[in-house]
């Protein structure tokens, strides 16, 4: 399966930012643009929904981005984990 990729216009839109938002988000080190196509920056399903995640910490939890950077972190390092643990899980059977 292929994956679809969008413009900055497009996902802030649909992840209910401003494209500076996501410009910054990006620069904070948030978020890691899926691709580029000439000078145009773009942002996978991945990214969407990890800029949906940072919408929800920011606006529906009050977190600071201190806080979101944090969570973020311990988010993917929970993720990690489960991704190992799973693959051991797959080497025992």
């Amino acid at each position: 399966m292929e994956e679809r990729y969008y413009t900055l216009e497009i996902v802030s839109r649909r992840a209910s930012l401003t494209p500076a938002a996501v410009r910054r988000y990006t620069r904070l080190g948030f978020i890691q643009p899926s691709a580029r196509q000439g000078h145009q920056t773009l942002y996978g399903e991945a990214d969407l929904a990890r800029l949906r995640k940072i919408v929800r910490l920011t606006r529906d939890l009050g977190l600071n981005l201190a806080g979101v950077e944090v969570v973020l972190h311990l988010t993917d390092a929970l993720d990690a984990l489960q991704r190992e643990m799973a693959a051991l899980r797959k080497e025992e059977s």
